[in-house]
Parts: C-alpha cells; sequence; structure tokens
C-alpha cells in the first residue's frame, strides 16, 4: 500500500507538471483561439507531400490550436534550461536534469546522449529567425533512436517533429520511467501508434492534431493498463468505434476529445512524389467524429476531466450521461452547435471548471439553467451572445471563481449563421466586485476602456489580465497601475494608439508581458523596458527578452 500511496503520489506530481493543471485552462475548442498556444508551429493551410506525409506550415499555430501548449509542458516551478541551437550543446553541463530544446535535428539529438541525469526534455523548440518566422523542426526518427540510452526520463515532448513517424519510438520502451510523452502534431503513424502500450510507465498520452494513423489503433492505446490522462484533440481521423475503445482504459481520469469532429478545417492539396508516383491516399474522415453514443459509453468511466468542446456532431442527448457523472470535476463542452439550453440544466453540480465559450445560442434564460455549482472555480463564457449584466451577476453569486473569461461573440453562429456580440458593456464588469479570488481573467477587446480597467485594477488578487487584440490608448491602460497584485499582461496583437501608451503600461510589478503581433517597433519596446525590470516580454516578432 505504501508503494502504491509513493507512485500515485508522484503521478500526481507529474500530471501538475502538464498543463491542463486544470483542463479548464486548455482553453475552449476552435473558434476561441488563445494567442499564447504554440508560439511557432503550423498551418491554417497545409500540403500533404508524398514521401514526406507532413503538414507544412504555412501561419503559426498562436491562432489556430488553441491552448495546444498549455497542454504540453510542465509548468509551475520547474526551471528549465534551454539549449537554442544544435551548436548550444557543447555548452550545456551534462548534469542538466530539465532541457528545452531548440531549432534541434537529428545529429543534436545524438549528443544528448551524454545528459545521463535528464528527467524532462522538450524537442518540440522553435526560434523565429531574423526574418520573423520557425521553420520546421528536421528531427526525424534518426534523431529520436539516439533517446533511448536517457534512462532516467520521466518526461518527452516531440511535438512539432514532423518528421517522426514513430518507428524510432521503440527505444523508448526500454525507458523505466517514462510517464509522459507528447506527440502533438508529430507525424506519427499506426505502426507505432500500435505499440505504445509497451512504454513500461506510461500514464500520460498526447495524440493532439495527430493526422497520419488510422483510428482504429486506438484500440492499442486501450490495452496501455496504467493511463490516468489521454490528449486526442483535433485528431481527425477518428470515429466514433474507435473512441468506444477507451472505456476499457479504468484508471483514466483526464480525457480531451475537443474538435474530435471527423474532418479537417484547413485546406489540404496531395501532390505528386518527386518520381511522379500517385499521391498517398489521405486517412479515412467520416465527417462526423465523436457521437452522442461515445458519451454515453464513457459516462460509466471514473473520469475527472472530460473536454467535448468543438465536436459538433454532439446533442443534447450527451445531458443524461453527464449528469451521471459524479467524479467530474472539469467539463469543457464550448463551441457545440447543436446543443441548446436543455444541455445546461445537466451540467454536474460539483464541478470546478466550466467552458461554455462560442455557444452563441445560449441566451440568459438558458444560463440561468445551471445549477448552484458552489464549487466552481474557473469559468469560460467568451463568444455568448446573451449573457447580460444581470445573467451575469446571477451565475457570479454565492461562487468565488480564480478565472473567468467573459465577452465578445462566436468565431461562427449555428448553420453559418452571422454570430450577435455579447450584450455586455465594459461598465458592467462592476459584477466582478464580488470576485475577491480571481486570479485569471481574460476579456474581450469590445470590453476594454478606461472604465473597465478602473474596475479590474480593484481585484484585489488579480495575477494575470488578457485583453489582446484591444485598441488601446493611454489613458484606457493607466489605471493597471493601481492594481499591485498584477504580474501578467497579454496584448497580443493589441493597436496602441499613442506613443504614450507604451510608457502606460505598468512595469514596476509585471513578471510577464506578451506584446506579440502588436504594431510597436522593438527598439521602443526596449527603452520602454527600463521601468519593467525582471520582466520577460514577448516581442512583435514572436521573441521573448527578458528586460535588464
Amino acid at each position: 500500500m505504501a508503494m502504491a500511496a509513493a507512485k500515485e503520489r508522484q503521478l500526481d506530481r507529474l500530471l501538475a507538471e502538464v498543463p491542463g493543471e486544470t483542463p479548464f485552462a486548455a482553453r475552449p475548442a476552435m473558434g476561441h483561439a488563445s494567442h499564447a498556444a504554440l508560439r511557432s508551429c503550423c498551418l491554417s493551410v497545409a500540403l500533404v507531400v508524398t514521401g514526406a506525409g507532413t503538414m507544412l506550415g504555412a501561419v503559426p499555430l498562436r491562432e489556430a490550436a488553441a491552448g495546444i501548449r498549455q497542454a504540453q509542458e510542465p509548468q509551475g516551478t520547474i526551471e528549465w534550461c534551454e539549449a537554442h541551437g544544435p551548436a548550444s550543446v557543447t555548452s550545456i553541463s551534462a548534469d542538466v536534469v530539465n532541457l528545452r530544446c531548440f531549432d534541434f535535428d537529428d545529429a543534436a539529438c545524438a549528443k544528448l546522449r551524454r545528459f545521463t541525469k535528464l528527467e524532462r526534455l522538450d524537442l518540440g523548440g522553435k526560434d523565429v529567425n531574423d526574418r520573423g518566422y520557425s521553420v520546421a523542426l528536421k528531427i526525424s526518427d534518426a534523431g529520436v533512436r539516439s533517446l533511448g540510452a536517457l534512462v532516467n526520463l520521466r518526461w518527452l515532448s516531440l511535438a512539432t517533429c514532423h518528421d517522426v513517424k514513430g518507428e524510432a519510438l521503440q527505444a523508448l520502451e526500454g525507458l523505466p520511467r517514462l510517464e509522459h510523452l507528447d506527440l502533438t502534431y508529430s507525424g506519427v503513424e499506426s505502426p507505432a501508434i500500435e505499440r505504445l502500450a509497451r512504454l513500461p510507465s506510461l500514464r500520460s498520452l498526447v495524440l493532439s492534431s495527430c493526422m497520419n494513423f488510422h483510428g482504429h489503433s486506438l484500440a492499442a492505446v486501450a490495452s496501455s493498463p496504467g493511463l490516468r490522462r489521454l490528449e486526442l484533440r483535433a485528431c481527425t481521423t477518428l470515429s466514433a468505434v474507435d473512441v468506444m475503445h477507451l472505456v476499457k482504459l479504468k484508471e483514466l481520469r483526464h480525457l480531451d476529445l475537443r474538435d474530435c469532429q471527423g474532418r479537417f478545417r484547413g485546406q489540404r492539396e496531395f501532390l505528386p512524389g518527386p518520381g511522379g508516383e500517385a499521391p498517398p491516399e489521405p486517412m479515412a474522415e467520416d465527417g462526423i467524429g465523436i457521437t452522442d453514443d461515445v458519451v454515453a459509453a464513457i459516462a460509466a468511466m471514473p473520469l475527472e476531466t472530460l473536454l467535448l468542446g468543438g465536436s459538433e456532431s454532439l446533442t443534447d442527448a450527451i445531458g443524461g450521461p453527464i449528469a451521471k457523472m459524479t467524479t467530474l470535476r472539469c467539463l469543457d463542452v464550448s463551441n457545440l452547435p447543436s446543443v441548446t439550453g436543455v444541455l445546461l440544466a445537466k451540467i454536474p453540480d460539483g464541478l470546478e471548471a466550466l467552458a461554455l465559450d462560442q455557444n452563441p445560442q445560449f441566451d440568459g434564460e438558458a444560463l440561468l439553467r445551471l445549477p448552484p455549482l458552489a464549487s466552481l472555480r474557473e469559468l469560460g463564457l467568451s463568444g455568448i451572445a446573451g449573457l447580460d449584466r444581470a445573467t451575469l451577476e446571477a451565475l457570479l453569486a454565492n461562487k468565488q471563481l480564480t478565472s473567468l473569461r467573459l465577452g465578445g461573440h462566436a468565431t461562427w453562429g449555428k448553420g453559418g449563421a452571422p454570430a450577435k456580440k455579447s450584450a455586455l458593456r465594459s461598465a458592467d464588469l462592476a459584477a466582478l466586485a464580488t470576485q475577491k479570488q480571481l486570479r485569471s481573467l481574460e476579456l474581450h477587446a469590445s470590453m476594454v476602456d478606461e472604465k473597465a480597467m478602473i474596475i479590474v485594477a480593484a481585484l484585489p488578487q488579480l495575477t494575470d489580465l488578457d485583453i489582446s487584440r484591444v485598441n488601446l490608448a493611454a489613458h484606457d491602460i493607466a489605471p493597471l497601475a493601481a492594481c499591485a497584485s498584477l504580474r501578467s499582461l497579454k496584448l497580443a496583437h493589441a493597436q496602441l494608439l499613442d506613443v504614450r501608451t507604451l510608457g502606460a503600461i505598468p512595469g514596476t510589478q509585471l513578471r510577464e508581458l506578451d506584446l506579440y503581433g502588436t504594431n510597436v517597433p522593438s527598439a521602443r519596446i526596449r527603452e520602454a523596458a527600463r521601468a519593467w525590470k525582471g520582466c520577460t516580454i514577448t516581442m512583435p516578432d514572436g521573441r521573448r527578452w527578458r528586460a535588464p
């Protein structure tokens, strides 16, 4: 019993390091894109090329895959050593425990053998080059094969390694402690997926946005006895019958099925190979993905986290099964255009995190059908057109939230109809005055003005504020100087309307400032950063820079 308890505590520590720290933080499904998702990745447009079989990025995934990165990286107190480029390997101490690598290739991976104390390794990093974009990683199965010597490895990310087909993952089967494997946006294929159950200590597996394996390969994954966390977001080849196999995972506690809708939403062109041979057949996509029957089947599992957002075939019929999930603590039902307010009455009352974002069909009457949710700490309400101040006040009553998303409108309405804007205005944020424990707040740009910032600055525990895409003047942001608790401010894609605005950003208390995609020259930011000592700044081109 003591050994079992010790192993469980070890797993808890591991999963605390894997974001999804609460699954709510993974953000709602496609349509509410987090600008902090992946700093540099693919794609809204992809080419599938014979021989490579990889998906080549056209735009940063910062706007295309909400929250993917949060679901991969250890967070909290983890101190990473960073290696930028293959040449940097030789200057790193052999005693390093946590290593994050940028722009590595197979030869650089081979040099990692000497780091025998490594416990966490992230090979998915890509720096922005002098032209303002990142390039595809040159890591293939040859490089992965070198990792078999890292016998102390517990946590491995191969995210965005498109050339990794998976044959070399067999080398990981000899790693006795490997508990977490992230293959997000890799080129991993069916034979490799079907061997993953052979990893002796696997507890957490991320296959999000992997599109090169057949859905039926999940049957083999379902034979992994100790799996506690499984992320399948945007796996377009999965059908309902494939996902049904997962009911065999008796230890599973976290399941991410967001955007499992049986189709790829971007554009793909299949080209002949160099020798003129015919392009490969794409993996089957049924255009349906997971169904109500899948939710009914997995409702019998002791899940604590279930993420369903963006799986558009789901209807109100999922309400009954979800209502019976007494172990559920985190639920994402964002962006489900075929559900109505009827579903909200079925939401389990014991939830701690709930994402309802991007459901413009919910009106105030529907939202008031929610149970009391007295234990709720995290709530997503962005893109809900029927939300007004009276409804917001009712939803916040008798709750002490730590995280909240508000305002805006859905990317699209049901059936492609134009989405309605939220009825909330900046003055309505006065309803937040009761939320003394609120630490994280995300507001749509339409709600941000001087009046709103005065209200926000009065929140006593607020540490993280996201007001990206706002048109910002100095007088709008100046009130935030009164918020002594603020540590992270996200202004990605904001338009700073005058030269004084940059100087009005409160810098003395900030530890993180995101200015990605803004219209401010980097030289001016570095000049203003004299007031932001020690703050890590994401520059307009995506590079991160620490103010001296």
